[in-house]
């Protein structure tokens, strides 16, 4: 296979892996992290491409600097590009399940904190308070 075809379906399959990630983990999986539509959307696109970039580019820039110690080739390894673009999407697949735990807990924990602020100064805004 061609390195420039090995590397771009790394990036595109990282991609669609995290959306089909996203949607195994959030419908199908025992245990979701329950979140608004509009915070799985933003997850959604900002983590598809950051997947892309982030998982996918640096297995490649690792296959890539790994053919060039070990071969002494400039241009990387078709062999190694091509088992990064099977091995990116699986390992991003599994990463997205903890990705949208985790977005979870942050905008749960930003939520709580306005919620408070919110409570606080309707008490000391002279408002009934029990």
């Amino acid at each position: 296979m061609d390195p420039k075809i090995a590397i771009s379906y790394a990036y595109k399959w990282t991609g669609a892996a995290w959306w089909l990630g996203l949607a195994y983990h959030q419908w199908l999986s025992s245990d979701p992290a329950h979140m608004a539509l509009w915070r799985l959307a933003l997850l959604a696109v900002i983590g598809g491409l950051l997947s892309a970039v982030v998982i996918a580019g640096t297995l490649l820039a690792a296959a890539a600097w790994a053919t060039q110690k070990i071969t002494g080739n400039q241009h990387g390894s078709s062999d190694l590009f091509s088992w990064v673009a099977f091995i990116a999407p699986a390992l991003t697949f599994w990463i997205s399940g903890y990705a949208a735990h985790w977005w979870r807990l942050i905008f749960s924990e930003i939520g709580f904190t306005f919620v408070k602020v919110g409570v606080a100064s309707r008490s000391l805004s002279g408002g009934a308070t029990a």
